[in-house]
């Protein structure tokens, strides 16, 4: 519902200060984003990086797409497996996580758009939530030293800020430093360490309750 606000305020106000070639363009986006395949749409037209697509004002969708795409095929895929090959889950969902994260590495720097906007080389990230959430049981065995973890989760994303060549392929190796923070994080990250303390901080907490909405705004106010 949120999303759908965001586009009926944008194409309202595009009404009065877009031109019809623009709106077009607009209302095309817009579409695409409705249906899942904006990062489709905005692969075959614009480069996320060149400076004119911070004018774009649903550019930011094409995440959605990549998340919703994965979120209709894991739930077919894990019936399939748990149906007929329940032992292989695991390894088929491995499989598919170094697949993805080799195409990305293989591919990266003859395609960088292909890897940045669509789901094979995205795959390998959001298939490390599925891995945390396979294993979060098993992973509590480390005892405190979960909180170590924790800490090491948060710290490898900030690190990631700071340290990630501007010209570094995207995804790529240096996107397992903030991956595998956010995994870390979600496995030990309700232990008592200094990482749930710096995440529970009214402030922290108060900008990732309203996340969803401010990522959704962002691009449409700031563009």
């Amino acid at each position: 519902p949120t999303l759908f606000f965001v586009i009926l305020i944008k194409l309202a106000v595009g009404w009065f200060t877009m031109t019809p070639n623009q709106l077009r363009y607009f209302g095309g986006g817009a579409i695409s984003t409705l249906f899942f395949m904006s990062n489709i749409w905005f692969y075959n037209r614009i480069d996320y990086f060149n400076p004119e697509a911070a004018e774009d004002p649903l550019i930011h969708t094409w995440s959605l797409a990549v998340e919703e795409q994965f979120y209709i095929v894991l739930p077919v895929l894990m019936f399939l497996l748990w149906r007929f090959r329940p032992r292989m889950r695991n390894a088929v969902l491995m499989l598919l996580a170094l697949s993805s994260f080799g195409t990305a590495v293989a591919t990266g720097t003859d395609a960088p758009m292909a890897i940045f906007y669509l789901i094979h080389a995205r795959a390998w990230e959001l298939l490390a939530g599925v891995f945390a959430a396979l294993w979060f049981a098993p992973a509590q065995a480390v005892g405190n030293v979960g909180r170590v973890l924790a800490d090491l989760g948060l710290i490898l994303i900030v690190l990631a800020l700071f340290i990630v060549p501007v010209s570094a392929v995207w995804p790529g190796p240096w996107t397992f430093l903030p991956v595998c923070g956010a995994v870390l994080l979600m496995l030990y990250g309700h232990q008592k360490s200094l990482a749930r303390w710096v995440l529970s901080l009214p402030p922290i907490a108060g900008l990732g309750l309203i996340s969803y909405s401010a990522y959704l705004w962002h691009q449409p106010v700031l563009g």
